[in-house]
């Protein structure tokens, strides 16, 4: 019966194992934000193969899917000749992705770092570079380990560059020696002149000057930064100098120092009038009232952190504003009595959270004109040390009584947490 399913069939069966399901999406904080997205998820390359394999009807289209979203571990000159050797293979190519986010080769759950051996996978860049020209369709591109970063590289003899190009995830690499450096993820930006969506997290040598290279030409659309290793990145202004009418998503993600925050805040008050969603897991919000609040005409979602002044804040005012999400992701280490160590979530206090309840019960012309969703995101796995539970309450019933829908995965783990251990009037 399988071998007669038609080609069209089989072929959409195959495009589906590699969409991300609302599960996957999110698991990739903070790089999850639709417009982020672009590879299928690393395990729909096996489905694939093994979808190949069913029967000879169906190695075609499985084959045509997989080649289209190509996944190689380890990149090298011979590996890619292999992939892309017949049938012009490699003007199907629409994704390439080098290597993976956590790599299985030198990485096992439990593991100690110590432990681990050399992780041989990844892409040098000169393969990366030669494997572009000739993969001329390549629309995504998604590198996680490196190879040989000491190879001189004349980026000027790839010019005009891949203007196929529309986005490029830059992941984290598991040996912090094999990362990219910053001049060199500058150069290769400059060969990215159509570019749209732009994620990375993983940069070396980010105190090296830039003033000799020239902004990149494109215009993007999305910008995801993480900088949880502290890459100390700080040339925002140089990454954005053709995009404050284009930028329409921001996330900066744990990025900390004052340089750091600065270089941010100074980007931001340029990109802000064209802006649609800003998350800013960075700093504090006073450096949003400083010039940026006051430009976002056009924000509709924004996500922090930080509430310690939500009173005197400037964020109620924003005239488009539908949805706002307060993320607690920030994960403490506590030592109990018996000496062992128990991971929590630092979560909001009471009094940030009942600044914003007062802001909710003003007139709604006043405050929030057009707020439809208020979320509560947080780790799901770390436990809350003693939630405030009346504020809460109190913040789900301001929105209710202004039918704004509030959402809070964990709100039923919390009126338990005071049910059984810190019982409460209602």
């Amino acid at each position: 019966m399988m071998d007669r399913l038609p080609y069209d069939v089989v072929y959409r069966i195959s495009e589906e194992l590699t969409s991300y399901t609302p599960d996957e999406r999110r698991e990739l904080i903070p790089f999850n934000h639709p417009s982020l997205l672009h590879a299928p998820a690393q395990k729909a390359h096996f489905d694939l193969r093994a979808c190949a394999l069913v029967c000879a009807s169906w190695s075609i289209p499985a084959s045509t899917v997989n080649v289209r979203n190509l996944y190689l571990r380890r990149a090298t000159p011979e590996t890619l000749a292999s992939a892309l050797s017949r049938d012009d293979r490699h003007l199907l190519v629409q994704s390439l992705q080098f290597g993976n986010e956590f790599c299985s080769d030198s990485h096992m759950p439990g593991q100690d770092s110590t432990d681990r051996k050399r992780c041989t996978n990844g892409v040098s860049m000169t393969t990366l570079l030669a494997a572009l020209s000739m993969c001329q369709n390549v629309r995504n591109l998604a590198v996680y380990e490196w190879l040989e970063l000491s190879t001189p590289i004349d980026y000027s003899t790839y010019t005009p560059g891949f203007s196929s190009i529309t986005t490029f995830s830059l992941g984290y690499s598991l040996d912090p020696a094999r990362t990219l450096d910053l001049r060199s993820f500058c150069m290769f930006l400059r060969l990215l002149p159509a570019l749209k969506r732009l994620a990375f997290g993983d940069l070396r040598g980010t105190a090296k000057s830039i003033s000799d290279i020239a902004p990149p030409d494109f215009a993007l659309e999305s910008l995801a930064v993480s900088d949880d290793r502290g890459i100390d990145f700080q040339s925002y202004e140089w990454l954005l100098a053709r995009s404050a009418r284009s930028l329409r998503t921001f996330w900066a993600y744990g990025v900390y120092g004052e340089l750091v925050n600065e270089s941010i805040n100074r980007s931001l008050r340029m990109v802000a009038p064209s802006l649609r969603t800003l998350y800013y897991h960075a700093g504090c919000l006073a450096d949003l009232d400083n010039g940026v609040f006051g430009s976002c005409t056009l924000l509709e979602e924004l996500c922090i952190r930080d509430l310690t002044i939500t009173s005197t804040s400037t964020i109620h005012t924003l005239p488009s504003l539908r949805k706002l999400i307060l993320a607690a992701t920030r994960i403490g280490i506590e030592r109990r009595e018996d000496g062992t160590e128990l991971e929590t979530l630092h979560f909001f206090y009471d009094y940030e959270l009942h600044g914003l309840v007062d802001m909710l019960i003003r007139p709604r012309e006043e405050t929030f004109p057009k707020l439809e969703v208020l979320a509560i995101e947080t780790d799901d796995v770390a436990p809350m040390r003693d939630p405030p539970y009346r504020e809460l309450k109190a913040l789900r019933a301001a929105c209710e009584a202004r039918s704004i829908e509030f959402q809070f995965s964990r709100m039923k783990e919390v009126e338990d947490y005071y049910a059984d251990v810190r019982p409460v009037d209602s």
